[in-house]
């Protein structure tokens, strides 16, 4: 039988890649899988971060959510950590200050939404500076406030406070970073 390279065609055994390890052994099925997977989330990461997108969106999300719950039910978040029953009066200053919270939330979802209709390396780097100090000095402040409270971190707590606001401080300090380097600026 001639070779495929003398018939002009290509054989399956051409095509396929090596399937088999250093020790000359064939790979498992799973190795050969937890390396596709691998690559291919090497390859979303560097694809995500490439451009600012995503921080942008992720941050415009959180602090949209995180006002239209402070400016929209300030009595119930008061009620939570306060610990009141149904009966008690909550203090009018304390919702006031929850509100003024809601628009702190809301002017760093309208620096996110402007930054990504303004498309400035400049601009995206300082918004993204702006957007982790906030994601982490509130993550900070709800931890120990939470801490204070109960005096332990448990399953509650990360999903009340520290998953969205951390996975929202890693990726706009990622992006930061990325920026930063792109330019080969600071600030």
């Amino acid at each position: 039988m001639p070779k495929s390279s003398d018939s002009g065609y290509i054989s399956d055994r051409e095509i396929m890649p090596s399937t088999q390890t250093r020790n000359g052994k064939p790979a498992s099925t799973l190795s050969l899988i937890s390396g596709h997977a691998q690559s291919l989330a090497l390859a979303l990461i560097r694809f995500i971060f490439k451009n600012n997108n995503l921080p942008l969106l992720v941050n415009l999300l959180h602090h949209s959510a995180a006002a239209r719950y402070l400016l929209a039910a300030p009595y119930t978040l008061l009620r939570r950590y306060t610990q009141q029953t149904p009966e008690t009066v909550v203090a009018p200053v304390a919702t006031d200050m929850l509100r003024s919270v809601g628009g702190l939330h809301l002017s760093l979802a309208a620096l996110s939404l402007l930054t990504l209709k303004e498309r400035n390396l400049n601009m995206e780097r300082m918004s993204l500076v702006v957007l982790s100090i906030a994601n982490i000095s509130q993550l900070w402040a709800h931890a120990t406030a939470y801490w204070r409270m109960t005096g332990r971190w448990n399953l509650r707590a990360i999903r009340e406070v520290g998953l969205i606001e951390l996975t929202a401080s890693v990726i706009s300090v990622i992006a930061y970073i990325n920026s930063a380097r792109k330019s080969k600026q600071i600030l």
